[in-house]
């Protein structure tokens, strides 16, 4: 395929509305008996790499969709394809008459049973009735023909939204500044706490110290497990 065949290619499935693009490449590489990190190092690229691109989590580049295609002899087209947007899930409107029913359960509980826990009862029905009918009332919105081609729309700027890759770039720095600044803060506070409680300002402040030690602790193993996760899964 020359180069502006696939540009009009790109052109037509990365920027045609409504679509998402979808792709055989997991398919190929399995009939030609491939795991991914033999196909991977024949691409000289990482697994990860390969197990995005047929999870359709990444798009590849002009220069890895060329070698993807020569790689298995087929034209880009044969490999990458269009697939339109689906219609809003019924599996929303099941987590809705769910929220539902809980939070009916709970308010029901509170008003027939004299327990301490009412107050809690009363948070838990609120929380469930009300986000379930939100919940209940925006699958029918959107599952309504004159509104199929509004949501189709809504769904794919959310797409592109979430996938940009500035914006990707962005939310990851964002995260890393908001964990660092995070774990500062803590510092900082067992260290005013460790202070004010040796010139006896405040009560208690050995707790107050082991509570922030303790969620310090959490928080970094916390991220230490889920970036092990991620690594894993991509």
């Amino acid at each position: 395929m020359s180069v502006s065949c696939y540009s009009k290619f790109v052109k037509e499935t990365c920027h045609t509305r409504r679509r998402f693009l979808k792709n055989k490449v997991e398919q190929l590489r399995k009939e030609r008996g491939l795991n991914q990190d033999d196909f991977a190092k024949m691409l000289r690229v990482s697994r990860q790499t390969i197990s995005s691109i047929e999870t359709g989590k990444y798009n590849p580049s002009l220069e890895l969709a060329f070698a993807i295609s020569d790689f298995f002899g087929k034209r880009i087209e044969e490999i990458f394809f269009y697939e339109r947007v689906q219609k809003m899930k019924k599996s929303n409107l099941i987590t809705g008459i769910l929220y539902v029913l809980f939070g009916v359960v709970c308010l029901i509980v509170a008003l027939l049973i004299e327990t301490k826990l009412e107050g809690i009862l009363w948070g838990f029905a609120g929380a469930g009735i009300f986000p379930g009918i939100m919940m209940i009332c925006k699958y029918f919105y959107w599952s309504s023909p004159k509104n199929k081609e509004q949501y189709e729309e809504r769904l794919e700027n959310d797409r592109i939204e979430q996938h940009d890759e500035l914006k990707t770039k962005i939310r990851d720095r964002a995260g890393r500044y908001a964990y660092g600044i995070g774990l500062v803060v803590i510092c900082f506070s067992i260290l005013v706490f460790s202070i004010l409680g040796a010139l006896e300002v405040i009560d208690n402040a050995r707790m107050i110290i082991l509570y922030l030690s303790g969620y310090l602790m959490f928080q970094i193993i916390t991220g230490i497990i889920i970036f092990n996760k991620l690594m894993k899964k991509y």
